[in-house]
């Protein structure tokens, strides 16, 4: 048990999304295993996120937690079902890129009928064989549909996509045994009768986007690997590291990437519309540097808190649309 309780340390230090791995895996323990195994794995797993939470406290003062969209006038309930919304319409078209060649009436038909065989398999697994891995999709997807940032692409699929291509087989060789019972097919016809079906079945799904999976792999190999906002943060990057001290300090939309291309000391900032709120989110950290760039959706709120207090901050170099600042805050 402490094994695993490690293990699921390790995910979510390594991205707090696998937190949700960690809630499928004690949901999974509380319901279908050992009730006390649970509650050993939620006190194995929260002490070291209390104690991981307090040292970042200290350090920044204000406790990490999850970046949250700022919500308008709204009511929290309201704001919810409208993210909901937008992401099954967000995540639908998202698959609609991801499966399909191109659109027509016939591709659009076997789009439809592919969450069909998705929850067919779905809810065949959770009655017959439930694991781990159902509680897994099952939050996974909860939680991305609840996400308020809608513009991620398919890569959100991918934790989950194995599982989801096993569940449509599934679902594919469940709706094949039921075809099998009512034509009444017998003995050693029906194994046939099931592995052509489900052949042909998976041919056609494969063949709705192979055409235009090599396709999207020729587009990429006759283009840089980042695009042009990504390339102008990392040739700022580079800046910093060969121009820059190695106690200076930076604040930074993508603090991470600085920090580990750079090796300088890099933080965030309070994602509002607010600049003031901004500002003073980022004068106690007391950086030397600022990097504005044009990677993320919420660089928005830094760049315009760094144009509502331009007194603030010198331009020292720029790449494009990516900017580093010399800070001046600790005179403010």
């Amino acid at each position: 048990m402490f094994v695993l309780a490690g293990l699921l340390l390790a995910a979510f230090f390594t991205r707090r999304v696998g937190a949700i791995l960690f809630v499928a895996v004690f949901l999974f323990q509380l319901f279908e295993a050992r009730g006390k195994s649970a509650i050993i794995l939620l006190l194995t797993f929260l002490i070291p996120i209390g104690l991981w939470s307090y040292r970042n406290h200290t350090v920044i003062k204000q406790v990490q937690v999850l970046q949250k969209k700022p919500l308008k006038e709204e009511s929290k309930y309201v704001a919810i079902k409208k993210t909901f919304f937008i992401n099954i319409k967000y995540y639908r078209e998202q698959a609609t890129i991801l499966l399909l060649t191109h659109r027509n009436e016939y591709n659009i038909h076997a789009l439809r009928l592919i969450p069909a065989l998705l929850v067919i398999g779905f809810i065949g697994c959770l009655f017959k064989q439930r694991t781990v891995i159902e509680y897994y999709v099952l939050m996974y997807i909860m939680a991305y549909m609840l996400h308020p940032y809608f513009t991620q692409g398919v890569r959100y699929y991918m934790p989950v996509l194995p599982f989801l291509m096993y569940y449509l087989l599934f679902g594919i060789i469940h709706i094949v045994n039921i075809t099998v019972k009512l034509l009444k097919i017998q003995s050693r016809a029906r194994d046939v009768f099931k592995g052509v079906a489900t052949v042909i079945t998976v041919t056609i799904l494969i063949n709705l986007h192979i055409k235009a999976s090599w396709g999207l792999i020729g587009h990429l190999k006759n283009k840089g690997y980042y695009r042009e906002a990504k390339e102008n943060l990392l040739a700022s990057i580079q800046w910093v590291k060969n121009n820059t001290g190695p106690d200076d300090v930076f604040i930074s939309d993508r603090s991470a990437w600085v920090y580990l291309l750079s090796d300088r000391k890099t933080y965030g900032y309070k994602r509002v519309e607010d600049t003031a709120l901004v500002l003073n989110s980022i004068i106690p950290k007391k950086p030397d540097y600022i990097i504005d760039s044009n990677v993320t959706g919420y660089a928005r709120y830094l760049r315009q808190t760094l144009n509502d207090y331009p007194h603030l901050f010198i331009e020292v170099y720029r790449k494009g649309d990516s900017v580093v600042y010399r800070s001046l805050t600790e005179k403010k």
